[in-house]
């Protein structure tokens, strides 16, 4: 969904339960590069996106996980599917953490889909409607909350564990959104990288949440695929 760099993505945290996650964007797709809206559409990992993706499997395999959660959409589980080879474990599918569905706006780019329905990603509004659904997709609302149960799930699924989690841009965004409580009708933009690695502190910490539910905390950020790569082929070069 979003590109550059930028703030750190978020993931989820349960105070109670201590879960603990490392969320990860899939890497770049051949609709990146071409800057058109996938939504629960795929497109394949690019050269590069394959290469993110073996890069952040080798910095993950270094540390320990009792699961590998990756959203069903082919370029998550094509990037959670070179992590687990590397780190020993199988991915288990949820579609609970899918990318936002845009209906018939998927497999267009950000000018056509602005001209057609401009209040989708209100790049120059302050706010956006969000209850706006494009014909075939969901509203940020019904995404929004979708994720916030997803992972506010997962959290009691995985009480005590740790989780490496591969989605997608939206969510992390939309995660970042709920713990910072900004409102879903701000058009906050939240730029997340292609293989962007984040994970939950060490000592869990209240996030906003209603009532009755586990809370969603921010975490600190890993290291870039860039800088893995890097630093993969200075350990090659020093053995």
């Amino acid at each position: 969904m979003t590109k550059g760099d930028g703030v750190p993505a978020c993931a989820g945290m349960t105070k109670r339960a201590g879960a603990r996650f490392i969320v990860v964007r899939h890497g770049e797709t051949r609709w990146n590069v071409e800057e058109r809206i996938q939504g629960q559409g795929d497109s394949p990992l690019t050269a590069r996106g394959i290469a993110q993706a073996e890069a952040i499997g080798a910095r993950l395999a270094r540390e320990r996980f009792d699961a590998l959660v990756a959203s069903d959409l082919g370029r998550a589980m094509d990037t959670a599917r070179r992590i687990g080879a590397r780190c020993g474990l199988e991915v288990r599918p949820d579609a609970r953490l899918r990318e936002r569905s845009f209906g018939e706006g998927e497999g267009l780019d950000y000018t056509e889909i602005d001209r057609t329905w401009p209040e989708v990603f209100s790049r120059e509004r302050a706010t956006t409607n969000p209850d706006l659904v494009i014909p075939g997709g969901e509203s940020r609302r019904q995404f929004h909350d979708r994720i916030r149960a997803a992972f506010e799930a997962l959290a009691r699924e995985h009480a005590g564990k740790r989780v490496a989690v591969i989605t997608h841009g939206g969510v992390l965004a939309t995660l970042y959104r709920i713990v910072h409580g900004i409102p879903v009708a701000h058009a906050h933009r939240v730029t997340i990288t292609n293989a962007r690695t984040t994970r939950s502190p060490s000592t869990p910490t209240p996030g906003r949440s209603r009532p009755g539910t586990t809370p969603i905390t921010c975490p600190t950020r890993l290291p870039s695929w860039r800088a893995e790569a890097r630093s993969s082929r200075a350990r090659r070069a020093r053995g």
